[in-house]
C-alpha cells in the first residue's frame, strides 16, 4: 500500500500533463471470450490453430531465441570474468508468452511471464478482454491490448528484472514506447516517449509504475546524477 500511495502522488502531475493526449484514445469496447486463457503468442487470428504463416513465424522466432541465448551466455560469462563492464541493462532472453483475461468493474490482475498488471475496482466500467504479451529478447518489455484503452483509475504495472545483469547503481524506470520513429531513448527500433511515475524496489528486483492507458512498456536505465 505504501508504494502505491507514493506512486499515486507522483501520478497527479503526469495525469494533468497527459490529459490532452489521452482524450483521443479509443473508448473501451465490450469484451467477449474466455474468462481466463493462456494462448499461443503466434496465434494472431485467435482461432486456436497456427496457420502456415504463423508456424513459419514461430520457427524463425525459435531460431532467434536460440541465438539470443548464446549471446546472453557469452555476455554473462564476460561480465563475470571482468572482461567487459556491464554498462546497460541486459537480460536473459525469455520466450514469448501471451495471456488473455476478461476483467470488469470489480478489477483483477493478469500475469504474463514475470510481470504483473493489477487493475483496481472502478478502473473499468464494463468487462474488457485484456491481452498481455512478453516480447522476448534482451530487454524487459511487455505489450498490452486493446491499444488505447483508458482507465478511470490508475493501474499498477510491476516489471521484474530478476533475470537481468545491471550496471553499477542504476536507476530503473518503466518507459512507454512506440515502434514509430520519434524522439526519445531508443530501445532497438523503438523510442521511449513517456516515463510514467515509477518506483524501483531493489530488494525485490522489480519496478512498479502507474499508468492510465495501454501501450508497450519496457524498463529503461538512468544513471544517478551527482
Amino acid at each position: 500500500m505504501t508504494s502505491r500511495r507514493v506512486l499515486s502522488g507522483l501520478l497527479v502531475a503526469a495525469v494533468v500533463a497527459g490529459g490532452a493526449a489521452c482524450a483521443d484514445r479509443a473508448p473501451t469496447a465490450p469484451a467477449a471470450g474466455p474468462l481466463s486463457l493462456k494462448v499461443s503468442a503466434y496465434d494472431l487470428d485467435g482461432d486456436g490453430e497456427l496457420s502456415a504463416e504463423e508456424k513459419a513465424a514461430k520457427k524463425v522466432d525459435k531460431a532467434l531465441f536460440e541465438q539470443q541465448r548464446k549471446e546472453w551466455k557469452a555476455y554473462k560469462k564476460a561480465v563475470k570474468k571482468g572482461l567487459i563492464p556491464a554498462e546497460f541493462l541486459r537480460c536473459e532472453p525469455l520466450k514469448r508468452e501471451r495471456e488473455r483475461k476478461v476483467i470488469g468493474p470489480k478489477g483483477g490482475e493478469i500475469k504474463v511471464g514475470p510481470h504483473m498488471l493489477e487493475i483496481p475496482a472502478g478502473a473499468l466500467t464494463e468487462e474488457v478482454e485484456i491481452t498481455a504479451e512478453t516480447v522476448g529478447g534482451p530487454a524487459v518489455d511487455v505489450q498490452f491490448q486493446p491499444h488505447g484503452l483508458v482507465f478511470a483509475e490508475p493501474v499498477t504495472l510491476t516489471m521484474s528484472y530478476k533475470h537481468c545483469i545491471l550496471p553499477v547503481d542504476p536507476t530503473l524506470e518503466v518507459g512507454y514506447y512506440t515502434n514509430r520513429e520519434g524522439n526519445g531513448e531508443g530501445i532497438g527500433n523503438r523510442s521511449v516517449i513517456e516515463l510514467p511515475p515509477s518506483l524501483q524496489d531493489k530488494d525485490e528486483d522489480e519496478v512498479k509504475a502507474l499508468t492510465d492507458h495501454f501501450s508497450g512498456y519496457a524498463l529503461v536505465t538512468r544513471r544517478p546524477t551527482n
